[in-house]
């Protein structure tokens, strides 16, 4: 299954970091895999180990009941220019830059 965000096709739903992969690219934490508001966006060069030590975690559990994440693998610029749509679109409340 995958999901679009800001234009872009993202996969997912993953609901735990086990099915991640440890690659870079783009990360979307939404409230759940089917009404999927997005909760927080970000880029990492290792996308499982970024989120499982993530520091707004509390902050994403505030937020939502279910938590769930789309990815979309993809190196620089693009990752960079992803997430600046995405968070300019979605105006996701953990994160604000």
């Amino acid at each position: 299954m995958s999901k679009k965000y800001g234009g872009y096709e993202f996969e997912g739903p993953f609901t735990h970091t086990g099915m991640l992969d440890n690659s870079s690219g783009v990360y979307v934490i939404v409230d759940d895999y089917e009404h999927s508001r997005v909760i927080d966006v970000g880029v990492s060069d290792e996308i499982k180990k970024r989120i499982l030590g993530h520091g707004r975690k509390n902050q994403w559990e505030k937020h939502a009941k279910y938590l769930a994440c789309f990815v979309r693998y993809c190196t620089e610029p693009l990752r960079s220019n992803i997430e600046k749509t995405i968070r300019k679109s979605y105006k996701p409340p953990s994160g604000k830059r």
